[in-house]
């Protein structure tokens, strides 16, 4: 199971909602685009900030788990915005802690 943590904006959902046969003709612009096609969304989680918390995920998720070297790091210092885990209850369970970790810097 892989997390990426990443802006949810008014693209997001749009973006990860098309269908895989829909790939071929689609241009790929964000690191989703190219993933997209190679995994299964089983869903979301998300947290309402006006501050930039996604390296502060990706720093979280890289203390425990591993995780592809400079994947979604173009615009910061971070190892990886990608993380994985053949457990898929430890990476749901790293999620819910750092969501409220998050929650209580609102």
């Amino acid at each position: 199971m892989s997390s990426y943590p990443s802006p949810f904006d008014k693209f997001f959902l749009q973006r990860v909602s098309i269908s895989d046969g829909d790939l071929k003709n689609y241009k790929r612009w964000w690191h989703i685009d190219y993933l997209k096609g190679y995994m299964d969304i089983i869903g979301f989680l998300s947290s309402k900030t006006d501050k930039k918390m996604e390296c502060i995920v990706a720093n979280f998720l890289s203390d425990k788990f591993d995780g592809i070297k400079g994947f979604g790091c173009l615009d910061c210092s971070c190892y990886t915005h990608l993380h994985y885990s053949p457990v898929r209850i430890k990476v749901l369970t790293a999620l819910v802690d750092i969501h409220n970790l998050l929650r209580s810097y609102n």
